[in-house]
């Protein structure tokens, strides 16, 4: 133990004094779930190899470590420490606990916060125009920035099979959005530009179509603006002003806006949701 050229103090009535000192590295597993807001407690065991309890007889001044040494670290704050002389069979050994919390504030400013605006950026692609071409790289563009910033983020983990950051869940549930929003941008620019004449709208886009009609009208006054209203009793003048429902389908292009908005308002929904749950989960380890 020690370096080679520690020099021994000897008087002389025969006392000699040795102060041996060695810097030591160490690593301990660590739990990620949380990261960046993860707290550590790395636990390091010293005992005396082949020798017996009865040879050397290791011991602690007190119950924690003395920090007068210490320095404060940049990415770690000392929680507290804990000291105790490990009880084992014919061997002296004694055990630090030390309790870490990591300085999240770096990685909030220069991850989560623009992964978070990423996030809710990602469904405004129905906002411009399906036969724009602006969308689909609008699309590309916003898959590509949460692919990096979950290169940097698995970077920055320790290589860790045990555990998973919610974090990178986080990432790869936006990333996974925003292949959805893709795909459906893509096949809207394929789409709006048939003609509902001979290649009419099916069945589910229709259904799609009908509850966007029936959203707009609930959530809109037109209705009630409409008070005066005239029953006609002839049977020939119900007939004249019944509306053509058989055949009749909407065109492309408004079904295409319907669709822009029902899944404008489920990504974002979606979005929220999953950043209110990162947010319990990460601060209050829900």
């Amino acid at each position: 133990m020690g370096y080679p050229n520690l020099n021994v103090a000897l008087n002389s009535s025969g006392y000699v004094q040795w102060v041996p000192n060695q810097v030591l590295e160490s690593t301990c597993s660590v739990n990620i779930r949380y990261f960046p807001f993860d707290e550590q407690t790395c636990v390091l065991k010293i005992n005396a190899w082949s020798y017996s309890s009865d040879d050397v007889q290791l011991s602690i001044a007190n119950e924690g470590i003395d920090l007068t040494g210490y320095s404060t670290n940049s990415q770690w704050n000392l929680l507290s420490t804990h000291a105790r002389v490990l009880d084992i069979p014919d061997e002296s050994a004694v055990e630090f606990e030390l309790h870490l919390k990591r300085r999240a504030s770096f990685y909030v400013l220069n991850i989560i916060v623009p992964v978070l605006l990423l996030s809710l950026l990602g469904p405004f692609a129905f906002v411009l125009p399906a036969d724009s071409g602006e969308r689909s790289g609008y699309a590309v563009t916003m898959f590509l920035s949460l692919a990096v910033f979950l290169t940097i983020i698995a970077s920055e983990l320790p290589k860790n099979s045990e555990q998973v950051s919610y974090i990178s869940v986080y990432l790869i549930s936006m990333t996974a959005c925003n292949t959805v929003i893709l795909a459906i941008s893509l096949a809207q620019v394929r789409l709006v530009k048939r003609d509902a004449s001979r290649e009419p709208v099916g069945p589910y886009l229709r259904c799609l179509y009908r509850l966007y009609a029936g959203l707009r009208c609930a959530f809109s006054d037109e209705p009630t603006r409409r008070l005066n209203v005239v029953y006609v009793s002839d049977a020939k003048t119900k007939e004249r002003t019944r509306p053509e429902t058989n055949n009749t389908y909407p065109p492309w292009p408004e079904v295409m806006n319907a669709l822009d908005f029902l899944m404008f308002w489920l990504f974002i929904i979606i979005t929220v949701i999953c950043t209110v749950v990162l947010y319990l989960v990460a601060f209050f380890k829900v």
